[in-house]
C-alpha cells in the first residue's frame, strides 16, 4: 500500500522529471517531404507511435506537431513500446499496420531510424509495399540528450544499450570515451532487446544497479531525475548533443496534410521540447507511473 507521504514523493520526482524538458534543447529539425497521395483529408486518423506516456525528448516535437497539424480532426493514438512491458515493438507495430491497411483505415506511422527494417520482416510482402509507398517525411533531429556516469572510484561499470537502435550505438561510443576521460572503467557493453529488458537488468541489483549498470536509453533520464529529486549522490549527468532520424508514413492521408506537418516540425528548431496542454497531462501520468515502479525496484519506497 502506498501512503500519502510516498505519493507526495512520487509527485515531487515527477515534477523534477518534467523540468528536464526545459533544460534540453532541440537545436535543429530538418524535414524531407516525400510524394504521397493527394485527396480529401480524412476526418479520423489513427496514429501509431512508440509512446506518448513515455515519450523521449526527441519525439516530443513530432507528437506536438501531429497534434497541431491535425487539430480539429479525430486522432486515435496507439503506442507500440513500453518500458514496463515486454512486448516486441516491431511485432506490435506490424499488427497495427496490418490491421489498418486491411480495414482501410487512415493512419500515420512514426518509426525511429532502424525500425523500418525490423518492421518489414514482420509484415507480408504486399503490406510491406503499401507501407514503403506511403513514406511521407524523413525527419532529422539534432538535440541534447540526458545521460550520466557514476562518480568516484569503482571496480567498473557496464554500459547497457538497446540493440537495433542507431542512437544507442552512437551513445555507447560517446559514453565510453567520456568514461575513459574521467577515469571510469567500462568492463563491458551489454545490448538487450528492448526497454523492458534494460529496465529489469539495471534495477535487479537494487539501488546499486544504477551505479554498476548504466543505461543509455530513456531510463537514464529517469535515473537522473531521481538523483536530483532525492539528492542521491554519485550521479554525474551530461547533456550529449546527438542527431537522430525518424520516418513518418501516411496511409490514406494526403500530401497537403504532411506539407503542413513539415512546416510545423521545422518551426520547433531552437526550442525546448516542453509538452503542453493535454499532452503535458498524459506525459506526466506516464512519468509518474514509471518513476513509482523505478523507485520501488530500487528500494526507495
Amino acid at each position: 500500500m502506498v501512503v500519502d507521504s510516498e505519493l507526495e514523493l512520487i509527485d515531487e520526482c515527477a515534477d523534477e522529471y518534467m523540468r528536464q524538458y526545459t533544460r534540453t534543447r532541440i537545436h535543429r529539425i530538418d524535414v524531407e517531404l516525400h510524394d504521397v497521395m493527394s485527396g480529401k483529408p480524412p476526418s479520423e486518423i489513427e496514429v501509431y507511435l512508440k509512446s506518448v506516456r513515455e515519450v523521449s525528448i526527441d519525439e516530443i516535437p513530432i507528437v506536438k506537431s501531429i497534434l497541431n497539424a491535425f487539430e480539429g480532426r479525430r486522432l486515435i493514438i496507439y503506442e507500440y513500446e513500453n518500458i514496463r512491458k515486454r512486448d516486441d515493438r516491431a511485432r506490435l507495430a506490424s499488427r497495427l499496420v496490418e490491421r489498418g491497411i486491411e480495414e482501410g483505415r487512415s493512419f500515420i506511422l512514426v518509426l525511429p531510424s532502424l525500425m523500418p527494417l525490423s518492421l518489414a520482416t514482420s509484415l507480408p510482402y504486399e503490406i510491406q509495399e503499401a507501407v514503403a509507398d506511403s513514406l511521407a517525411l524523413t525527419i532529422t533531429i539534432t538535440y541534447d540528450n540526458l545521460l550520466y556516469l557514476p562518480e568516484g572510484k569503482r571496480r567498473g561499470i557496464e554500459i547497457v544499450a538497446k540493440e537495433n537502435s542507431e542512437a544507442s550505438y552512437e551513445r555507447v561510443k560517446w559514453l565510453k570515451e567520456k568514461a575513459e576521460e574521467l577515469g571510469v572503467y567500462v568492463k563491458k557493453v551489454v545490448y538487450l532487446a528492448d526497454n523492458k529488458e534494460i529496465f529489469e537488468y539495471v534495477t535487479e541489483l537494487g539501488a546499486d544497479g544504477i551505479y554498476e549498470r548504466v543505461p543509455v536509453n530513456k531510463l537514464a533520464s529517469y535515473i537522473v531525475s531521481l538523483a536530483r529529486c532525492l539528492r542521491i549522490p554519485g550521479i554525474r549527468e551530461f547533456l550529449h548533443r546527438e542527431q537522430v532520424k525518424h520516418y513518418i508514413y501516411g496511409y490514406k492521408v494526403p500530401y497537403q496534410d504532411f506539407a503542413k506537418l513539415s512546416n510545423i516540425l521545422v518551426s520547433y528548431s531552437g526550442s525546448f521540447p516542453v509538452p503542453g496542454g493535454l499532452l503535458y497531462n498524459v506525459v506526466y501520468r506516464g512519468v509518474r507511473t514509471l518513476l513509482a515502479e523505478l523507485m520501488n525496484r530500487l528500494g526507495l519506497l
